[in-house]
């Protein structure tokens, strides 16, 4: 954590000196390496996959020019409870790295938030500071409730089932397609909704307070002798509060896409190893194997988009807040 509070005050003071706080030419250079590590880290798991279906392939060849049809099914089920044991094991392990990215996710905001929002009460007022808190508060939740609570066991019960239905030889491909689509209509409703909230709050509550703060003005600019005065020190108020808000926000969202990078990479990394792994398996293995093997990495897939969807929600709410308490700078 300390590591991301030094990130945050220096990216702070770049962005509120107006330097450039994001390099392509260093994103580009970084990605290889963090793809590369992230190979090296799963090699041993789909070398092994791989060695299993080729084994498999070889000797199902071999019983099918016998006609030995028993040692045939045989050798489909060792190799199926062979490929449940290797994926079972990264299967647990990818779904506690994106629960603590979730939790360190959020636990992030429930900090960053409350500080940013300080700002913004300072720009419009502590009445849009707390109804936008509210907004946020409600984010937050739906990412601790919706996403860790019910999305993420349903990818993990989505994935295992694909597994049981291995060795079932498609009996559970309706409920596959059943679990698949209710976690895609949770994850699009969640991001529709927040996205129609926060733009509701940002249509009303912003305007009052800016009409409270422009009657106050014009209150003062009334009394003789300081109305250029007045107006001269509350632009300058005003506009230096909105550039620090809007820094802090950048900040916190710049921060954010940090936290994320390397889950990112990690899942893209392992649903294209799983779906290179099942075009193989298509073209020389059982299909219920390569079917396997595509509904994991769809299962994958769901979990990238959970995260993604989850940053998406965060820089989605920062990006509102920030956009409608701007005063007309």
């Amino acid at each position: 954590m300390n590591r991301v509070d030094e990130s945050y005050g220096s990216l702070f003071e770049r962005i509120l000196n107006g330097e450039s706080v994001i390099s392509f030419e260093a994103m580009i250079k970084q990605l290889p390496q963090l793809i590369f590590h992230e190979w090296m880290e799963q090699k041993q798991l789909f070398a092994a996959l791989f060695a299993v279906l080729l084994l498999s392939v070889i000797i199902s060849g071999i019983d099918l020019s016998m006609n030995h049809k028993q040692v045939s099914d045989i050798v489909y089920y060792a190799t199926g409870i062979s490929l449940i044991s290797l994926i079972t094991l990264s299967m647990s392990q990818t779904i506690e790295f994106v629960t603590a990215t979730l939790e360190h996710l959020t636990g992030f905001t429930h900090t960053a938030i409350p500080a940013y929002l300080l700002c913004v009460s300072a720009v419009s007022g502590a009445k849009t500071a707390s109804a936008f808190y509210a907004a946020a508060l409600f984010t937050i939740g739906l990412i601790e409730t919706l996403f860790l609570v019910i999305i993420v066991p349903l990818i993990q019960i989505y994935m295992i089932t694909a597994l049981l239905d291995l060795l079932l030889r498609g009996l559970f491909t309706q409920l596959l397609s059943l679990l698949k689509s209710v976690i895609q209509f949770c994850l699009k409703s969640s991001m529709a909704g927040v996205v129609c909230i926060q733009a509701i709050q940002g249509m009303v509550t912003p305007v009052l307070s800016s009409i409270k703060a422009g009657t106050f003005l014009r209150a003062v600019s009334a009394i003789p002798g300081i109305q250029g005065i007045s107006d001269t020190v509350f632009d300058t108020v005003a506009g230096s509060a909105v550039i620090i808000k809007n820094a802090m926000g950048m900040t916190t969202m710049l921060i954010l896409l940090m936290i994320m990078l390397n889950p990112i990479v990690k899942l893209l990394t392992l649903i294209i190893l799983y779906r290179l792994i099942a075009a193989f398996a298509g073209l020389f293995a059982e299909k219920e194997m390569a079917g396997c093997l595509h509904e994991i990495a769809e299962g994958s897939s769901m979990l990238f988009k959970t995260i993604v969807t989850s940053m998406g929600l965060l820089m989605i709410t920062i990006a509102i807040i920030s956009f409608t308490t701007n005063r007309g700078f």
